[in-house]
């Protein structure tokens, strides 16, 4: 997942672009936002009336911070074995597969 704790808000398309949620229906995305209840709330977009805004609560941003710590200490155990060079050598590779 990428680092959504910095988007705080966005339109539905925004924050499809950095989580792997894809085209939901109208059901789909209610009961997604049911599910983050207390984490996201939703708004009428001021701009747009189609649009409707999605905001991160505090306690979802608290929830955000947990998730990239445990990812962290993840990625710390699972690369102890690589040495630097090796692990710019699979950062590079992992990069030209994304590019691709």
């Amino acid at each position: 997942m990428g680092s959504t704790g910095s988007a705080g808000q966005g339109e539905r398309q925004h924050l499809r672009g950095s989580t792997p949620v894809g085209h939901p229906s109208v059901v789909e995305d209610e009961h997604l936002v049911g599910t983050l209840k207390g984490l996201a709330i939703r708004s009428p977009d001021p701009d747009d009336r189609r649009a409707i805004r999605v905001h991160v609560t505090d306690q979802g941003r608290a929830v955000l911070e947990q998730a990239d710590r445990a990812r962290d200490l993840v990625h710390e155990e699972v690369f102890a074995a690589l040495d630097e060079s090796e692990r710019a050598h699979l950062q590079s590779l992992l990069n030209k597969l994304d590019e691709h």
